[in-house]
């Protein structure tokens, strides 16, 4: 796991050579071990390639970066890990010796015999750039999930890329102004919906889409998707019962987790004592004879804490299990570097960033998650209200809207009754409940926070649907799910909070042969009997004890309500009352802001608190870097 950064200018107009160098010292932490760069010329061009490594597989130097290949000079720059690298290797016809055992050597090795059809062979996360030397073009390519991220700004003949904004804005190329479209998505949503950023002109590579930039008298840049259609799959299965069809999902969820094992260095796994770090936990008992090493944080308040679940699995598969207890005290000290880890605002996160530097802390440099499996496998509460969808058609709309000016005056200050009686008034469909179920600030909201500014929407639609109705509404809530909150917030926060610990989290449920299969599995399997993520539980037979499974569902939340309302309040205050200025910087009204965060503190409900702390992130993440609005 690493960081990655690159230039491409006109020769003499920047020094390449020191652009490239600050851009690989900002994301140090991405890669501790070793650091290198590349400068290379073509024409009036120059090319500059630069990578910072934390040493996962193969630790020698053989492994470094960047990489070329002695025939045919192409060159890599990669972060994320290839999990059938082994396997691919097998299959390249190379006539040059291999010079390391490392998936970065296969990545090149594998450019070099398949081309850009290589991308499909890939099963494991990654986001690299290749030097094609033959044809003078950069490839910039990433997994189809967006599991590790890719940024680049391109303008008069100027291409800049990197694994972090941050690293971008270090070049000093690039004019820090606030993105209007990501500025009204992370409104909406408490993150910044890709393409976009929260820096105009700053975009995000989207998952399983490749760049190709020629060189010739000016950039030449293509943007392709190696990725299938959303509607079709790489491998049609055949439908068998809901026994047959748990046991092969058993297998499939068992050989990923068995390849998430790969790793020279101490491995570790997030155990929560949900259905989903068990499942992990549970797997990688049937497919490695190592011992496993289990972290989970425990708080002094209860209600946060689900240590005696955890416990259990932990005796069941007799790991090695650390209890991390963090006080509150010691939460609250790490929360200002967590929001310094913040690559973009985000109004999530910082949970991550606590159990991360406690692993690290630990000894371990890659941790094993049970993220994905509630987006694969219909885990949120909003699965469980698609079936309510089809009576709602037959409420006359007059009716909907007066019950949504009744709701304005009797809940107002709950956001969970607001969102029901939004979505009532708004045409109920699939999509409209995903958008409402995620979201942050409502429209009224929005339009008072940013009054100079024409709302234009934000469509969650994903490309490839025409027709709702053609599709297993389960099935289509989990694409939902899957390419929008899980990518532009679960695991984008996942990358830049762990790797800022220099911790590589996998993600065994988010990869391309357990997605291919699940998305075909009957979405009624996977809220059978009114059971959220059925099929997933009842795949794991025995291996997990009933207790967990018919637990309620927590998830690793902090008590943030409590402390804005305690401890926080006086560091919010400073923010969303005393900094107006910083405020009409962003184009955001103080006055609204004002009355959010009065409302909340107003407030005895604690579903509030995301909104002032989403504020809050934005404006300090602003300031700290130096980005303002400009109209």
């Amino acid at each position: 796991m690493c960081g990655i950064a690159g230039i491409i200018s006109r020769k003499q107009i920047n020094n390449t050579t020191d652009i490239l160098n600050k851009m690989i010292s900002v994301q140090k932490h991405r890669g501790p071990d070793s650091n290198g760069k590349k400068i290379l010329l073509h024409n009036n061009w120059e090319i500059g390639l630069g990578h910072t490594r934390l040493s996962i597989i193969d630790l020698s130097t053989n492994a470094s970066q960047p990489m070329t290949d002695t025939r045919t000079l192409n060159t890599i720059c990669y972060n994320g890990e290839v999990y059938n690298y082994s396997r691919l290797r097998s299959e390249i016809q190379e006539e040059s010796e291999w010079k390391s055992n490392s998936d970065t050597e296969v990545i090149l090795k594998g450019y070099n015999q398949w081309g850009i059809e290589c991308l499909q062979k890939i099963r494991g996360m990654f986001a690299f750039s290749i030097w094609d030397n033959q044809r003078k073009t950069l490839i910039l390519a990433r997994d189809q999930f967006g599991i590790k991220p890719l940024y680049f700004y391109y303008k008069e003949n100027q291409f800049i890329y990197s694994s972090e904004i941050r690293s971008l804005l270090s070049s000093e190329l690039i004019p820090r102004r606030l993105s209007e479209q990501g500025l009204e998505s992370y409104l909406e949503f408490g993150s910044v919906i890709s393409p976009n950023t929260i820096i105009e002109d700053i975009y995000s590579l989207m998952p399983g889409e490749y760049l190709e930039i020629k060189l010739g008298d000016s950039l030449d840049i293509r943007k392709e998707s190696f990725r299938d259609n959303k509607t079709s799959k790489e491998k049609e299965i055949i439908l068998k019962t809901y026994s047959e069809t748990s046991k092969d999902l058993f297998n499939i969820l068992r050989d990923s987790v068995s390849s998430h094992l790969m790793s020279d260095v101490p491995l570790g796994v997030f155990l929560s004592g949900g259905i989903d770090s068990s499942t992990i936990v549970a797997l990688m008992h049937e497919t490695s004879k190592k011992p496993i090493n289990t972290f989970s944080v425990v708080f002094e308040q209860k209600k946060y804490t689900e240590n005696i679940f955890a416990k259990q699995i932990a005796r069941k598969y007799r790991t090695n299990h650390s209890e991390i207890l963090l006080s509150e005290n010691e939460i609250l000290k790490m929360t200002p570097e967590a929001l310094d880890s913040m690559d973009q605002p985000t109004m999530d996160g910082v949970n991550t960033y606590v159990i991360s530097k406690a692993v690290k802390k630990a000894g371990i440099t890659v941790a094993l998650s049970g993220l994905g499996a509630d987006e694969l496998f219909a885990g949120y509460s909003s699965f469980s209200r698609i079936s309510k969808l089809k009576y709602l058609k037959y409420i006359p709309k007059i009716s909907k809207k007066l019950l949504y000016k009744l709701a304005h005056l009797l809940f107002e200050n709950s956001s969970n009754k607001m969102k029901a009686f939004e979505f009532l008034e708004s045409n109920p469909n699939i999509y409209s409940l995903y958008k409402i179920s995620r979201q942050l600030l409502n429209s009224n909201d929005r339009q008072g926070l940013l009054p100079s500014i024409k709302q234009s929407g934000t469509s969650y639609i994903i490309e490839g649907y025409a027709n709702e109705n053609d599709f297993d509404q389960v099935n289509l809530m989990s694409e939902l799910e899957m390419h929008g909150y899980m990518t532009n917030t679960l695991l984008r926060d996942t990358d830049f909070m762990s790797m800022s610990n220099s911790l590589e989290v996998r993600v065994p449920f988010v990869d391309k042969e357990v997605y291919n299969f699940a998305s075909q599995i009957p979405g009624k399997w996977k809220i059978k009997d009114r059971r959220l993520k059925s099929i997933l539980i009842d795949s794991m037979s025995n291996l997990i004890p009933d207790e967990i499974k018919n637990r309620k569902k927590m998830g690793f939340t902090l008590p943030f309500d409590q402390w804005l309302r305690t401890s926080l309040r006086r560091n919010v205050d400073e923010v969303l009352i005393g900094a107006k200025e910083k405020q009409e910087k962003l184009g955001l009204s103080p006055e609204k802001i004002s009355e959010i965060w009065r409302s909340y503190l107003s407030s005895s409900s604690d579903s509030f608190w995301s909104r002032p702390w989403a504020l809050f992130v934005l404006i300090h993440w602003c300031d700290k870097n130096g980005v303002e609005y400009n109209c």
